[in-house]
């Protein structure tokens, strides 16, 4: 009897490990504090996956957490909105202050041959002149959204 709970278990911590590994990252969403004092230097990361998955993560001078929801979405309209973003130009500044705190926006999407393509969406530095972005109306739907699933 033993044995059955125990193979059980062990399918069921292999369904487990399957589904979360059959995941594919979708959007992501991180700040970087710029140049400040430890005690200030949050980082924080928004991730949202193909399977629903919401997973923020923040550290902050040797302190972090993790949490993670479940969100309900439709998945090929973001898909379709990362390939539409994919197409779009992306605008950089003539100069780049360095070490100022800043907020990137990707997308990632499978091409037909199943390799993952990292879509640059938008990259917030504080100073509107200073932002690089993608001129993609889609670029700026992913990055509205992922401010508000990110709250």
């Amino acid at each position: 009897m033993l044995k059955l709970t125990s193979y059980g278990f062990i399918s069921l911590a292999l369904c487990a490990a399957t589904t979360v590994a059959s995941a594919s990252t979708l959007l992501v969403k991180t700040t970087a504090p710029g140049f400040v004092m430890q005690e200030y230097a949050l980082y924080t990361t928004c991730t949202l996956d193909d399977q629903g998955l919401l997973i923020k993560t923040s550290r902050l001078n040797g302190l972090s957490s993790k949490k993670t929801t479940v969100e309900q979405f439709s998945v090929v309209s973001i898909r379709k909105a990362i390939a539409d973003a994919a197409t779009g130009t992306i605008k950089k500044p003539d100069a780049q202050i360095a070490d100022m705190p800043s907020t990137v926006y990707q997308g990632y999407y499978k091409k037909a041959g199943g390799k993952m393509t990292k879509v640059f969406l938008y990259e917030d530095s504080g100073a509107p002149e200073q932002n690089t972005y993608n001129e993609s109306a889609s670029a700026m739907t992913l990055r509205n959204f992922m401010d508000a699933v990110c709250k």
